[in-house]
Order: C-alpha cells, then sequence, then structure tokens
C-alpha cells in the first residue's frame, strides 16, 4: 500500500450485475496504516468469490496505486487474504461503465 494512501473505496458485483458501494461500509480509512498492511472485511454473497472494483485515494481525493483495481475475495476458514494492490489487475471497461463512483 503507498505511504499516500488515504483511503479505498470498494464497490461490490451483485448478483443481478449491478455494482454497490454500501456506503462507508466497504470503504477503509486507511490513513495511520499504509504503507503497512491494511486491514479490512469485505462481504460475500454465501460461499462463491466476490468481485469488487477498488479504488486508493491520497488525502486529496486522487486516485494513486495505479487507478483502479479488480480484487477478487474468496471464502476462507478465518484466515487473512493478502493482496498486492498494485499489481491487482485493471477491471475491464464494462464493468467500470457500470460503476457510479
Amino acid at each position: 500500500m503507498p505511504a499516500n494512501a488515504w483511503w479505498i473505496d470498494a464497490y461490490r458485483l451483485e448478483f443481478d450485475g449491478s455494482w454497490t458501494n454500501s456506503g462507508a461500509g466497504w470503504s477503509f480509512h486507511v490513513v495511520g496504516q499504509a504503507p503497512n498492511p491494511v486491514h479490512g472485511n469485505l462481504m460475500l454473497q454465501g460461499n462463491l468469490p466476490e468481485a469488487y472494483v477498488i479504488r486508493v485515494c491520497d488525502k486529496t481525493g486522487a486516485v494513486i496505486a495505479g487507478g483502479l483495481k479488480l480484487l477478487v475475495v474468496k471464502r476462507t476458514a478465518g484466515e487473512a487474504l493478502t493482496f498486492d494492490v498494485p499489481s491487482l489487475p485493471t477491471p475491464p471497461a464494462d464493468q467500470v461503465a457500470n460503476i457510479k463512483m
């Protein structure tokens, strides 16, 4: 996570194909955690892997860490999943077009 990260917005792909942010529930205020690992809890719908599009922002609101990233979260038995945000793939343009940011 870049040292100048301030927060991360997360948009979840719903079963109906829409993308939701659910307010601050899936956003992480990471100031004070970065550049160390950032901890957060993203909800899953059942046992299926869940797709999220995330954006890491600095204090001014500018998107950093290489822009929008596609993050796939899977169910674990209470173990943490780790991700290197700058190396995550970029979401396809058709997915991004359906996200209301």
